[in-house]
């Protein structure tokens, strides 16, 4: 796509991970929403399970398998890792009108990085403003694909989704493994 932002199709069974996700998020839904009252954190309007990332990890289920192996491939031929990474993985669901508004997620010194997979992303599209770009990068969201970039201090949104089904999709972040806390149980190898 361009120096930062990196993106390859794969071929996943995506209707096992809409089902997936769904029972993800429902459970997440059930055993974490009390905790989004005390939680301050802004996304925009919509998906709570975005809300509630740092409470579960997609990549635990069995069915999420096959994604973790290919984004394992695609991580390791893209960005050629010389240490270990931990990620963490959450679900997007987004109704008609829903959008994630402007956010970002690790700093620089973190030397992490994040990205999403397109369950049923088509027709939206995702903006990065990216350190040392004087424009801002529009990023059509493609079902099948796989999104990968540094996060480097970039900012990022995604547009208002108009469709009468739901938007999904299935976002993470890869970190150093030195970086994180001892006591963050969601996190889990990668690499």
């Amino acid at each position: 796509m361009n120096s930062y932002i990196f993106t390859k199709a794969i071929s996943v069974d995506r209707e096992v991970l809409r089902s997936t996700v769904y029972k993800v998020a429902e459970r997440a839904i059930r055993d974490h929403s009390a905790k989004l009252e005390n939680d301050s954190t802004y996304f925009g309007k919509g998906s709570p399970t975005t809300r509630m990332y740092k409470w579960y990890n997609f990549f635990e289920e069995p069915e999420a398998q096959d994604l973790f192996k290919e984004l394992q491939t695609f991580f390791k031929e893209t960005f050629r890792p010389t240490q270990k990474y931990v990620i963490q993985s959450w679900v997007n669901i987004h109704k008609k009108g829903e959008f994630l508004g402007w956010h970002g997620h690790w700093p620089r010194e973190a030397m992490s990085y994040h990205g999403y997979f397109c369950v049923d992303a088509e027709p939206s599209f995702t903006i990065y403003r990216i350190p040392g770009y004087t424009e801002e990068v529009a990023v059509p969201n493609k079902d099948g694909v796989l999104l990968v970039s540094p996060s480097q201090g970039d900012q990022h949104r995604v547009s208002e989704w108009n469709e009468d089904r739901d938007r999904v999709t299935i976002a993470f972040d890869i970190v150093p493994w030195i970086k994180i806390e001892i006591d963050n149980t969601h996190m889990i190898p990668f690499i």
